[in-house]
């Protein structure tokens, strides 16, 4: 099988890069800096999606500013209730 033969040489590569400990420091910096690179990309994920969030609620508070706008309602009332300023509520 295929697969037993990927095993075996992956064994034998093992086996060969264990007795040479410049082979062994190299694969374990390897392994720290792959370590290192997913952590900061795990970082950079969450912190895209917490600021796509925000970006999304305010957006979604802008939509009920200019529905309210629309129906008439004043801007300091609109911005007691959706937290946008004056300026941000003029604008839209």
């Amino acid at each position: 099988m295929k697969i037993d033969k990927a095993i075996q040489e992956a064994q034998r590569k093992i086996a060969y890069a264990s007795n040479d400990d410049g082979i062994l420091h190299a694969y374990q910096m390897r392994e720290i800096g792959l370590s290192d690179w997913n952590s900061r990309l795990g970082d950079a994920k969450r912190e895209g999606l917490k600021e796509g969030a925000q970006e999304g609620r305010t957006e979604a508070l802008k939509d009920a500013a200019r529905k309210m706008k629309k129906s008439g309602m004043p801007a300091t009332q609109i911005s007691e209730y959706t937290g946008l300023s004056s300026a941000e509520i003029d604008k839209l």
